[in-house]
């Protein structure tokens, strides 16, 4: 038993590694909560389910879309909701869990075979990164294209380093079914771009370096330029029948702060949180720490310069196609990001001991769960937080109706949680104005058609939206304007905002931004909401006011 242990033991740790990694991201995919744009994902697909031209178990393959994405992408969520209605939600989970969980699987599968319990030591890397437990919008694209991309690299990997350990029928096709999953993931979503170039790259520089005549390499180029064509057509093929439409969706991507040094620079290192709760964050956040990052470059440059070039222009692509964008989300950074793992296979040697690389890892290991640690259990809270706070929605609507019971505002500002259950609900009033986050009818647990015959759904595409969020920061500026007004706030959101605080937003931005006599009073004080009145002048009476919030 003894001997066994002995040899064994780090399969044992490896396996146990793998294992609880997969129960942690199991217990993320099936949260009860989910982000706003997987609610918006929801509700374009239940549109399009009810538009006449995507009629069809494959119509949507074939159409372009107004949500953008693969084409493939809308045709396997359409049909999940035609046959499942709203479980449609929690399959696409299964997916995007299934999707989540091979990725540390598959790197320490070809790991291994490279070098017995390397493999390892790579998903465990994989494993400090934000991004292997991101609790985003899990049921989008990201998701799939990103484990698309990482099987790609690695069936490229097995071709090269690995063949002699493949049957003769494997042996000659995963190589092109590599190539096909890299473009098929730049079909679904275009930021996997770094990906194809990094595979590319590094695909056509070893063999120049191993004296191949430049015209057998253009060959070549040529014969995985199109199976990455290919791939990206299957995911896609509306680009041939309209590439025209397609062209000019990509040409009208860029927001107005396109190619600012702002949000270039801010991409590398953000602390930003949206207003639906979601991470977006730089670089540095998603991935290694700039220690790690220092000392696994070093490695590079002293061990494998060429990887490390390759890994440097992937990255500056990444940089430059985010610039481009101008927008600021970390899930961006995800086409290059996996990109830092699966290099070191070409920077391992077989035959050698390769403690330099392995003792590299492992500090890098070591650094980047004290650094990153903090902030996954961070996100991962949020996320926790979010599904406790919709089994309260019953409680807060009680309170809400009890305090409110015969009282009319002039505004009403609902920022309380981004629900797929159903938002609250308000007194009704023809002189309020509610700005409301979620409204009630997102109930998509509760809502099912009877029957195929019964009458569609009828779903505002921008059904959660931020107007709420930028209402209140409005308020910090430009105070009351003399209206009554009722807010509804969630702690957990406005913990990571200006106004987390919200006693002290009001004290000291609003009430002095408002008219003379302006107050407010916390009316309602629940674990995860709160719930606030601000009066000016006469209609003050009556109202119980915090003790220090009068002008």
């Amino acid at each position: 038993m003894r001997p066994w242990l002995h040899q064994n033991w780090g399969h044992l740790a490896g396996i146990a590694m793998l294992v609880l990694a997969s129960i942690g991201l199991i217990r993320i995919a099936f949260l009860n909560a989910f982000a706003a744009d997987e609610i918006a994902f929801f509700v374009w697909g239940s549109s399009m389910l009810q538009d006449p031209e995507f009629q069809g178990i494959g119509s949507p393959l074939f159409r372009l879309n107004e949500a953008g994405y693969g084409s493939s992408y809308w045709t396997l969520y359409v049909n999940l909701i035609d046959w499942f209605e709203t479980d449609a939600f929690w399959i696409l989970r299964t997916l995007a869990c299934i999707a989540f969980v091979s990725i540390p699987v598959s790197i320490a599968v070809v790991g291994n075979m490279a070098k017995p319990k390397f493999g390892y030591l790579l998903a465990a890397l994989w494993l400090t990164m934000p991004i292997a437990w991101w609790c985003g919008k899990i049921t989008g694209p990201e998701t799939f294209a990103l484990a698309m991309a990482v099987y790609g690299v690695l069936l490229l990997y097995s071709d090269s380093h690995l063949r002699e350990s493949l049957s003769p029928r494997m042996a000659q096709v995963v190589a092109p079914l590599g190539w096909i999953l890299i473009g098929g993931a730049v079909s679904l979503k275009l930021t996997m771009m770094p990906t194809a170039i990094f595979a590319f790259l590094l695909h056509f520089t070893f063999p120049m370096k191993e004296g191949k005549s430049l015209k057998t390499v253009s060959l070549k180029m040529f014969h995985v330029t199109g199976l990455m064509a290919c791939g990206f057509l299957l995911m896609t093929p509306i680009v041939i029948f309209d590439s025209a439409a397609f062209v000019q969706r990509i040409v009208t991507l860029p927001s107005g702060e396109a190619w600012s040094w702002m949000i270039a620079k801010t991409s590398l290192n953000n602390h930003i949180w949206g207003w639906d709760g979601v991470f977006s964050g730089g670089l540095v956040q998603w991935s290694l720490c700039p220690l790690a990052f220092l000392i696994l470059a070093g490695m590079l440059l002293i061990k494998q310069r060429r990887v490390f070039l390759i890994l440097l222009i992937s990255f500056l692509a990444c940089w430059l196609m985010i610039a481009s964008k101008g927008a600021l989300l970390g899930w961006y950074w995800f086409g290059w990001i996996p990109m830092i793992v699966l290099s070191l296979l070409w920077v391992l040697k077989p035959d050698q001991p390769n403690r330099g690389l392995i003792a590299t890892v492992a500090s890098v290991i070591l650094i980047n769960l004290l650094f990153q640690t903090p902030d996954i259990v961070e996100r991962y809270s949020m996320k926790s937080q979010q599904a406790i706070s919709l089994t309260q929605r019953s409680s807060v609507q009680q309170a809400l109706s009890e305090i409110t019971n015969g009282k009319s505002y002039d505004l009403v500002l609902d920022y309380w949680e981004v629900s797929h259950v159903g938002g609250l609900e308000f007194p009704k009033s023809g002189a309020s104005e509610l700005v409301q986050m979620t409204p009630p009818e997102t109930n998509f647990v509760s809502d099912r058609r009877s029957s195929k015959d019964s009458a569609p759904r009828r779903f505002d595409p921008g059904v959660v939206k931020a107007n709420a969020f930028c209402r209140i920061h409005d308020m910090g500026t430009y105070g009351t304007e003399g209206k009554s007004v009722l807010v509804v706030v969630s702690k957990r959101l406005a913990s990571k905002h200006a106004f987390a605080d919200f006693d002290r937003f009001l004290t000291e931005r609003v009430i002095p931004n408002s008219p003379d006599q302006t107050t407010y009073s916390r009316i309602v004080d629940l674990p995860e909401t709160a719930i606030y009145e601000i009066h000016s002048g006469a209609s003050v009476a009556g109202l119980v006011n915090h003790a220090d919030s009068s002008r």
